[in-house]
């Protein structure tokens, strides 16, 4: 039965519409009325959702260039606070060492209890400090974004550019800085050339795909050389999550994590398998493989074997 919305009279000026012949003339007429009406309110639709999505990314574009004129005022902040001058004045000792005796200047004034050096490390803790507060994230969160930001205001600012005019997103910068900041910078500007086109285009997951293979054959280091220094850096972070949960990552060769990506995805597998014999387990208290994954990872690091004995202790 069609919906009231589709349930139209006659019209007897359709060209369809036989008065005659009711049997043919008016159904067909009504037929044709009925296809009009549904397709003219279809093409309502069609631009009413055209417009909410213009909408959209309008918004999306205005996003884009916020997140451009914050990055050009935190790598001026930076620059700002990098500045000799300012970091000596933004050392809290400074004021107190003028306390002590006569203003002198720099040339004749003896040498300051604060190394130079110590004052750009304030300075920049200061800067971290007073943005992560200011903008209510975590002091790591703040740094990132901080050096994020002087790396595109500096050596990648032609990807600036495109996230300023709205073209790219700030996390479509991100992907092509990840893989840019491992090239060196006389190489990095012609590589952002190649990518910037297709960033405008590509989905993010995209982006990165095709930013890595291209470092990989830009970069003038040996894969072997890299891997080498990469493998220094390996290790395990734990970070605390909402509702008493928590992350644990492992940053570890590709052979050795996939590995055990693998073995965990097996283990789940057979777990789950057993769990579908087992009448005595109700449907929806069978665990999915994600969380066997996660139960198997537990009892191998925690226990050193799974309760089905699987693993080496």
């Amino acid at each position: 039965m069609s919906s009231p919305a589709e349930q139209f009279p006659a019209d007897p000026d359709d060209p369809g519409h036989d008065a005659r012949n009711p049997d043919t003339g008016a159904d067909a007429g009504a037929r044709g009325q009925a296809h009009r009406r549904r397709r003219t309110l279809q093409e309502q639709v069609q631009a009413t959702l055209a417009g909410k999505v213009a909408t959209a990314r309008r918004a999306h574009r205005r996003i884009a260039k916020a997140n451009a004129e914050r990055a050009v005022a935190l790598a001026d902040l930076q620059r700002w606070s990098s500045d000799p001058a300012n970091a000596k004045l933004l050392n809290p000792d400074y004021a107190l060492e003028l306390a002590r005796g006569p203003v002198l200047t720099d040339a004749d004034a003896s040498p300051r209890k604060v190394a130079a050096w110590q004052d750009q490390e304030i300075a920049r803790r200061t800067v971290t400090s007073e943005v992560a507060c200011s903008l209510h994230l975590a002091d790591r969160t703040a740094e990132d974004l901080i050096g994020e930001s002087s790396m595109f205001a500096g050596p990648m600012n032609a990807t600036l550019t495109a996230m300023s005019a709205g073209d790219i997103s700030y996390r479509h910068g991100q992907v092509l800085m990840e893989q840019l900041s491992f090239i060196p910078l006389e190489d990095l500007h012609a590589c952002e050339a190649q990518l910037l086109p297709a960033a405008k285009e590509l989905t993010v997951g995209k982006l990165a795909g095709k930013a890595r293979r291209l470092r990989e054959r830009a970069h003038p280091e040996t894969i072997t050389k890299r891997s080498t220094a990469a493998i220094a850096e390996r290790g395990v972070w734990w970070e605390g999550r909402p509702d008493g949960m928590g992350t644990l990552t492992w940053y570890g060769t590709a052979q050795q994590t996939q590995a055990a990506h693998d073995r965990l995805t097996s283990i789940a597998e057979a777990a789950s398998t057993q769990e579908r014999r087992d009448d005595s387990i109700p449907v929806e208290q069978r665990r999915t493989i994600g969380q066997i994954c996660a139960d198997a990872m537990a009892d191998l690091v925690l226990d050193g074997v799974t309760p089905a004995g699987t693993g080496g202790g």
